[in-house]
């Protein structure tokens, strides 16, 4: 075989190895899998006209679930109530805070192009990190973000944002157990639904 039929034949493996090291490598740093979230969210602020919910919905989606970790996130805002759920019931709470976080980004960023994030600070340990960035909008006008993040299996994933000082996580516990006291998981999970399409 000729050393040009040779590279012919090699290029595109090489290709496809390096296309797959380069998505294995992704999220094996926390700052990765923040700015990965950023970036879909810029893109979806982008869409300038767009009324297209199903499209941007779609995009934002298989970000947002690979960003974070919502089993963690679950069990962390419905406590002892988690373990009492059944496991319909705790998938489909799962799947309720993967699309109300995909439904609140997209109210916040949908038509909005003159946006930025600036990495403001990272603070790394074996299996945790913080992430501080900066959003800043038209008029200059700031919002500090806070990203905690857990490792697992090798990559990170986010199980908090901080925004403005408010934790997202607290804020939903609060709310979530105050229902569970007196209801299931599975009501809640419909009820959350229920809130999503109200907005849409």
């Amino acid at each position: 075989m000729k050393v040009s039929e040779t590279f012919f034949f090699l290029k595109p493996l090489i290709l496809t190895l390096l296309f797959v090291s380069l998505r294995l490598n992704a999220h094996t740093e926390p700052v990765a899998t923040v700015d990965s979230l950023h970036n879909a969210l810029l893109t979806v602020a982008s869409m300038e006209g767009e009324d297209n919910f199903r499209k941007k919905y779609s995009l934002l989606e298989p970000t947002v679930k690979k960003c974070f970790d919502f089993r963690k996130i679950a069990k962390l805002v419905t406590g002892r109530y988690w373990e009492e759920g059944s496991k319909s019931e705790r998938e489909d709470f799962e799947k309720s805070l993967i699309g109300v976080a995909v439904h609140n980004y997209i109210l916040n960023f949908g038509g909005n192009s003159n946006l930025q994030f600036k990495l403001v600070k990272k603070k790394i340990r074996a299996n945790k990190a913080i992430i501080e960035t900066s959003l800043i909008s038209s008029g200059d006008a700031i919002t500090k973000l806070k990203y905690v993040l857990y490792k697992k299996e090798e990559e990170w994933f986010i199980v908090n944002v901080v925004a403005r000082g408010v934790s997202d996580l607290s804020l939903k516990r609060a709310d979530y157990m105050r229902f569970l006291k007196s209801d299931s998981l599975g009501n809640l999970a419909k009820q959350i639904y229920a809130r999503t399409k109200k907005i849409y």
